[in-house]
């Protein structure tokens, strides 16, 4: 019987599916199963180091991370037809990059390259040598570099941010939007492991809701049996709630954490929450921190999804739930809870547990006594042993005794203010005060500005991504001799960047070369920047914490490594503020120098193939701080 190409392919498909290909991804679409083939040694069976959705410490992760074996210089080639649409240098970041734009309107981005092909190199290097700079982003017309499937584009490698040769691949649609790779039927790549699962979290989300008898947020650890993962004993807990999850996906012979795709979680059989990420937009990229818990990232380093749409999350890949993944747990019922996890394989695992709606007390607890905790609109403050079951909470001369909400395990009396009432200026427990540092309740969405004596704050109508209780305060550090400031809460993301003019009245510095720093530890600053006005200077700022004035007059360190006809190689260092500007002249014409300041490493690249260096060599490296050096030889 003769069949049309078109009908064949779609037997040939099925069929491919009925006999079992165990491990192997469902390609996307039927017009584009077998359209791209594997970038590098395409038929060879290979791992991954990455994948879409994987969670990143700030991002989640693009495409996918093919493996290259430890080595730089595989070929990398066209997945398909197409020409190259954009070429992009840059220190950091993807690094060395190239964009192939293909009749079917997708584009293919391959990146952390070593080098680029011959003509693209050439194309590149005038580009830099017209512009006098490293960093370059080309688009070439339409055709300018046409590539047929399968051709060499680049040499894979390790440039930009990248922690280790490896090639990184994405597909993306007609509007620059992600799509997942591994939706495109590479045989290459086989996967049959299913992901794992490390622990769970259950978050309030009412004053009145508790969990083992508190209110906040408790982290629980999971037991593996099998493919499943289970609690060892019953949830306690009651009012309305968010649940978070700790997991990550395997892959079959890499030891690598990657992304999860689909998550869903029931309760009594109903859908609560659930997503499938296999495309997002760039212009969201930022909602990451609100699909994470924040403050585990930061305090621990864990990244716990959260299986609800948080205030200000604008990702796309959740189902459109009213409840938005909340839910609300009755006392005296019992809910049957089940997460299901699955890979783009289809590998799938599932996490059970009960629920009852109980206000029992759980056996122990990690409340700090006289501490104060801001949790979502709720101020929980606990006491000591000795406190009294009344707070007394100081609003602008005013004074409101607050009762205790109920005692934790321990016996310390817990208070819970609702902050949208007022904003305390300090909390009275029996002898202690408790000072809180809030300035203002921030509405996110519009501009809104903060003074004080120390720091005024600007915030902008992308600055947010929910109402904050921004607080600031000043104190004297003696060590270094330097008035710090801190700026809101460091567990708190910011969207977008807020603008902080700095006054440290009676400091003297240097305005050349004193900047802003973030303190990230003891004896430990990044620089900030900032342009002085008079006594204040002004920053943009992308991270809540303390900030400081520091004066870097140290000039950056030179140390050639290799000074050649053939080859130029430095090594370059600044110790404080950062290295901002590289610029070397032979015989006075300006010298590219390319750069990989993970490794302080930074060489000569001639203009033309085989080019030697001859003449006075002249290098100028500059710090953020304003501070240059000059390194100065001779080139027979």
């Amino acid at each position: 019987m003769w069949i049309s190409n078109k009908k064949y392919r779609a037997f040939l498909i099925l069929l491919l599916v009925a006999l079992g290909s165990y491990g192997q991804p469902m390609a996307s679409t039927e017009a584009e199963y077998g359209y791209f083939i594997f970038p590098v040694n395409p038929g060879v069976r290979n791992t991954l180091a990455g994948t879409m959705g994987e969670l990143r410490s700030s991002h989640f992760h693009t495409g996918i991370d093919i493996r290259t074996g430890g080595r730089e210089g595989l070929a990398v080639l066209a997945a398909a037809d197409g020409y190259v649409s954009r070429i992009k240098v840059s220190p950091a970041g993807y690094g060395n990059t190239v964009y192939v734009k293909h009749p079917n309107g997708k584009t293919t981005v391959y990146a952390h390259l070593k080098s680029f092909r011959p003509d693209l190199s050439a194309y590149v290097k005038e580009a830099q040598y017209k512009k006098q700079s490293f960093e370059v982003n080309l688009f070439p017309k339409v055709n300018q570099f046409k590539v047929s499937r399968g051709d060499t584009l680049a040499l894979s490698g390790n440039s930009g941010s990248s922690g280790g040769p490896h090639l990184h691949f994405d597909i993306r649609d007609e509007n620059q939007h992600l799509l997942n790779p591994l939706n495109y039927g590479f045989q290459e790549v086989v996967d049959t492991r299913t992901p794992y699962a490390k622990a769970i979290a259950l978050t309030t989300f009412a004053k009145d809701a508790r969990i083992g008898g508190e209110f906040g947020r408790q982290e629980f650890a999971l037991v593996a049996h099998g493919n499943e993962y289970r609690l060892p004993d019953t949830l306690e807990a009651f009012g309305q709630l968010g649940m978070e999850l700790y997991a990550w996906d395997r892959m079959n012979g890499t030891r690598f954490k990657t992304g999860i795709n689909k998550i869903t979680f029931t309760l009594n059989g109903k859908e609560i929450f659930g997503q499938h990420i296999n495309s997002w937009s760039f212009a969201r990229a930022r909602s990451f921190y609100q699909h994470i818990n924040y403050p585990a990232l930061v305090t621990t380093g864990q990244r716990y999804h959260k299986l609800y749409i948080d205030n200000g999350n604008t990702l796309q890949f959740y189902d459109r739930l009213p409840s938005r993944g909340q839910f609300t747990v009755e006392k005296g019922k019992l809910y049957q809870a089940e997460i299901t996890l699955s890979d783009s394989y289809g590998n799938t695992s599932k996490v059970r547990f009960v629920i009852r709606g109980s206000g029992a007390t759980a056996k122990n607890s990690t409340n700090l006594p006289n501490s104060t905790t801001i949790i979502k609109n709720t101020l929980k403050i606990v006491g000591d042993s000795t406190a009294p079951p009344v707070a007394r909470l100081v609003s602008q001369d005013k004074v409101t005794r607050l009762p205790a909400s109920y005692h934790d395990a321990r016996g310390y009396p817990v208070f819970l203010w609702d902050l949208r009432q007022a904003l305390p200026e300090a909390v009275g427990l029996a002898d202690t005060t408790l000072m809180l540092d809030l300035i203002s309740m921030v509405p996110p969405g519009r501009e809104y500005k903060v003074f004080s004596p120390y720091a005024d704050i600007i915030f902008t109508q992308r600055s947010l991504f929910d109402t904050l209780y921004f607080t600031l305060a000043y104190k004297f550090d003696s060590v270094s001799n330097t008035g710090q400031i801190s700026i809101g809460n460091s567990q708190i993301p910011l969207k977008g960047s807020v603008k902080a003019v700095l006054k440290f009245a009676g400091h003297t510095v240097d305005k050349e070369h004193a900047a802003v720093y973030q303190v990230t530890g003891k004896n430990n600053y990044a620089f900030a920047g900032g342009t002085w006005k008079e006594n204040r200077i002004e920053v943009k700022l992308r991270n809540f914490g303390t900030y400081t004035i520091i004066e870097d007059s140290i000039a950056p360190a030179i140390k050639p490594l290799i000074i050649k006809n053939e080859k130029i190689v430095f090594k370059l260092d600044d110790k404080l503020s950062g290295i901002k500007e590289v610029r070397a002249t032979l015989d006075d014409k300006w010298l590219l120098i390319a750069k990989d300041p993970k490794k302080k490493l930074y060489w000569a690249e001639s203009r033309y193939p085989g080019e030697k260096f001859t003449g006075k060599l002249v290098l100028e490296v500059t710090d953020n701080a304003n501070n240059t050096k000059t390194y100065t030889t001779k080139i027979n």
